[in-house]
């Protein structure tokens, strides 16, 4: 069967390679993400023991982090092998990825070059989204975990970015009678557990959660949105330039507030799934 091209996955690599320098300035909401994730992780029953660890997408060792931050010393002293992956070699070869994990690999979701049962805890840390074949990647993932192994996951949903979604095709229709596709497509966290089934998890769990940053221009919230990757990759991306008259058109239709603050909701989507034992 074949599997609709949504995303240009050479611009996801290519935007994650232009973020890499600065992508630690830019990392909060993956630091955030990490955070939630290991707090799942940390309520799993401390005999059982996760010696192999893969993160996929995880921002600079944000995972490592979070579990030191928690004081998780009975998950992170078990661990014997972690290998981080990642779509840009650019990220991997930053000095604070390399000095947090000591494997890295360069690796496409889409296309896992990990052997089957390799890994007792998978995560990965805000890439589903630009995934073409998510039911091909969670089979992938379901592939690669050990009996009894774990798979987290953290992604954006479908009311992520909703002001600047809605502004932009306000402006868009104002300024050029049309609106171009220029966000992705909604992703309903409904289905994940019906994805994650089909795949062969057991016990999934499909969480959301609404965070709320507030930024004190236009400018800054999207420049952050471009240094975090998570700019525009659709492979029928709209390609009319945006003229000073859009942008002016923009900013009439997404006012600050009365604080003179420009509010961004992100829709966290959290997963969390087993391999059924032997």
């Amino acid at each position: 069967m074949t599997v609709p091209q949504i995303f240009d996955r050479r611009l996801v690599q290519a935007h994650r390679d232009r973020a890499a320098r600065n992508f630690p300035h830019y990392d909060f909401l993956h630091r955030a993400a990490a955070t939630r994730l290991v707090e799942r992780f940390l309520d799993i029953d401390a005999r059982l023991k996760f010696p192999r660890i893969l993160t996929v997408g995880d921002s600079l060792g944000a995972i490592d982090a979070a579990m030191r931050e928690q004081n998780a010393h009975h998950r992170r002293d078990a661990v014997e092998f972690w290998l981080a992956g990642d779509l840009s070699h650019k990220i991997l070869a930053a000095p604070a990825q390399r000095n947090a994990t000591p494997f890295l690999v360069q690796m496409d979701e889409e296309r896992l070059p990990i052997a089957e049962k390799s890994f007792a805890a998978i995560f990965s840390l805000l890439t589903l989204h630009w995934v073409n074949d998510l039911p091909g990647a969670m089979i992938q993932y379901f592939r690669a975990l050990q009996p009894d192994g774990v798979f987290l996951a953290a992604l954006w949903g479908e009311q992520s970015l909703i002001e600047l979604r809605e502004a932009c095709i306000r402006a868009e229709w104002a300024e050029y009678g049309g609106a171009g596709p220029r966000f992705s497509p909604s992703l309903d966290g409904r289905d994940l557990a019906q994805i994650m089934m089909r795949a062969g998890f057991a016990l999934p769990v499909v969480e959301r959660e609404t965070l709320t940053v507030f930024y004190g221009s236009l400018p800054k919230l999207l420049h952050d949105i471009r240094f975090m990757a998570e700019n525009n990759a659709l492979l029928r991306r709209s390609r009319r330039p945006l003229t000073r008259r859009f942008w002016a058109r923009l900013g009439e239709f997404y006012p600050p507030d009365a604080e003179g603050r420009y509010r961004l909701t992100l829709d966290m989507i959290l997963l969390t799934g087993w391999h059924p034992p032997k």
